[in-house]
């Protein structure tokens, strides 16, 4: 990503689509011309993550509502998509979340295995 999503200002977003053709509109512009795909992220808590790209759309996706929109370039190197999503991870609910493990263990480096692991169940989708 070529933002850090958490740090973007929130925007109005609407998305409609048939699963074939979507419309979409930023700010009440629309935009749809200008983006070949979207992705839509949310997790509890925080506000949704539409991230405007090249990828075939979603069938039966709607979404409208305020979020945090990023743009993407498919061929940036991953890095800069791992650095764009550490960026976005809220600290105090990443602590949080991390304390709050089932397997945390009290260990010298316990919580900074459970920091890990819930990096990555996040970065999977699972919560």
């Amino acid at each position: 990503m070529t933002a850090s999503g958490m740090s973007e200002p929130l925007r109005e977003v609407s998305i409609t689509t048939d699963g074939i053709t979507a419309n979409l509109t930023l700010n009440g512009t629309n935009i749809t011309n200008m983006v070949n795909g979207y992705t839509i992220e949310h997790r509890a808590g925080q506000a949704p993550i539409v991230a405007l790209h090249a990828t075939a759309h979603r069938e039966g996706v709607a979404f409208e509502g305020l979020a945090r929109v990023v743009l993407t370039d498919h061929d940036q190197n991953p890095a800069d998509t791992i650095t764009a999503y550490l960026g976005s991870i809220d600290p105090a609910a990443l602590q949080r979340a991390a304390l709050d493990r089932d397997d945390l263990g009290d260990g010298k480096t316990d919580t900074t295995h459970a920091i890990l692991r819930q990096l990555i169940d996040w970065a999977q989708g699972r919560t």
